[in-house]
């Protein structure tokens, strides 16, 4: 079960992830409405201070591929977690340079998963990674769960990576991964003392209990 920490914005946090080994940190960009938003050169030193063994990612909003490639180019991260604004054929040229994380959102009151199927099959061959989350005013990143029967139905019809997250948290981490039997969970507010700032006993909490799942 792969583990990313996302959200970071202090180095103090980064090197206290680093030490428990997650398997990804990830920084935003480009995403003004967050707290945890940062610009370009802020995400680069941060991601500078990630080891080789664990993967850097960059979660944005663009919309185009030129300003996609631009990124990536600036903050060098080895992947980059966007949502399906991109065509598939621009998104496999984009995969040439980063690994692609996809992010599909789920709405708190979708009963439905034919819909979201139907859109990330399109997408399958074209990234690394799907990542099903809340749905919220910026994408994702709301801190609030969704219903995980529908995220498990996706898993079950994808034949990609699935991750899962959306207000996960130590305590209702390992009743997701039962449901939904995803390949890895993302969590941001869920290791956080204020927004923006991690707690290194919520970190290795989260690790712990997903551990040992």
């Amino acid at each position: 079960m792969k583990v990313k920490f996302c959200g970071f914005t202090r180095s103090v946090d980064i090197e206290n992830a680093c030490q428990l080994n997650p398997d990804f940190i990830g920084v935003i960009v480009g995403i003004p409405e967050s707290p945890r938003n940062l610009n370009l050169s802020q995400a680069r030193e941060l991601l500078r201070k990630v080891p080789e063994s664990i993967q850097g990612v960059c979660v944005t909003r663009v919309k185009n591929l030129v300003e996609a490639q631009k990124l990536v180019e600036l903050v060098h991260p080895d992947f980059l977690q966007i949502h399906p604004y991109l065509r598939p054929e621009e998104m496999l040229k984009l995969k040439r340079d980063v690994g692609l994380i996809v992010v599909f959102s789920i709405s708190p009151n979708c009963r439905e998963a034919d819909h979201i199927v139907k859109l990330a099959r399109m997408y399958e061959e074209t990234t690394d990674i799907i990542l099903l989350d809340t749905k919220g005013p910026s994408g994702g990143g709301t801190g609030i769960p969704h219903d995980w029967r529908v995220s498990a139905e996706i898993r079950r019809h994808l034949k990609t990576p699935v991750f899962l997250a959306g207000g996960l948290n130590h305590e209702n981490v390992r009743d997701a991964i039962e449901i939904v039997q995803p390949d890895g969970v993302d969590v941001s507010s869920g290791i956080e003392s204020a927004p923006g700032q991690k707690s290194l006993e919520k970190m290795r909490n989260f690790l712990r209990v997903v551990r040992n799942v």
